[in-house]
């Protein structure tokens, strides 16, 4: 059975779909409350996003891209999720005024056309999922292909170790579109990646460091 709390955000009510109502991020849904919200208030005051797309890459059940949906910030999303039951209830996210066809979940492992396999999270965690280079599993798809055709405002990443391989997969639309990135993982490695197409570090937030990049030239 599927645990389905309701939080308010924005002025609308954003149904979030869970396997466990014991999970971390449910527990959080559960009391009516966005995971990572002081991310997500810091997220909306950046001018660099309005108006423009947001891809939501490791999106989970879509906590964060709901929220900046809901709030009228982006104007569109594309949440994508590699795993089959995590894929499937972000994109069963309800809402009683419904995101549309804004709303755009794609279940696709995102990274620089490696071919990787998926690595289960640990128990009480569904957030931890990850996937990790193979011989042998499925080949990750480029931000660079998924968003052609997309002036992007805002590239979230959360992928458990793999950011790399996404960042590297984006340079195009980093390049043509200079969004925002907020993406985990250890800032030595990002900081020399982005430093060098033109971003400087603008803050870190959440338990498990999540850092914001903006271009400063």
């Amino acid at each position: 059975m599927t645990f389905r709390p309701l939080v308010s955000y924005a002025g609308r009510l954003l149904g979030f779909e869970h396997e466990s109502a014991e999970d971390h991020i449910a527990l959080h849904h559960a009391r009516g409350r966005l995971y990572e919200a002081p991310l997500i208030e810091h997220m909306r005051t950046l001018p660099e996003i309005r108006g423009r797309w947001m891809l939501d890459i490791g999106a989970h059940v879509g906590n964060h891209a709901a929220a900046m949906l809901a709030a009228g910030e982006v104007a569109g999303v594309i949440a994508c999720e590699p795993t089959e039951r995590y894929h499937a209830l972000c994109a069963a996210l309800r809402s009683i005024d419904p995101l549309g066809s804004r709303w755009n979940a794609m279940r696709v492992a995102v990274g620089d056309g490696e071919v990787v396999e998926f690595v289960p999270p640990p128990p009480g965690n569904s957030g931890m999922a990850r996937v990790r280079v193979a011989e042998d599993g499925v080949v990750t798809m480029r931000v660079d292909e998924m968003a052609r055709e997309l002036d992007v405002g805002l590239v979230k990443i959360d992928v458990e170790g793999h950011e790399r391989h996404v960042l590297l997969g984006a340079l195009a639309t980093l390049r043509r579109c200079r969004p925002v990135v907020v993406v985990e993982g250890a800032r030595d490695m990002l900081d020399a990646l982005l430093e060098a197409l033109g971003y400087a570090w603008d803050s870190t937030w959440c338990a498990t460091p999540t850092h914001v990049y903006r271009v400063t030239s």
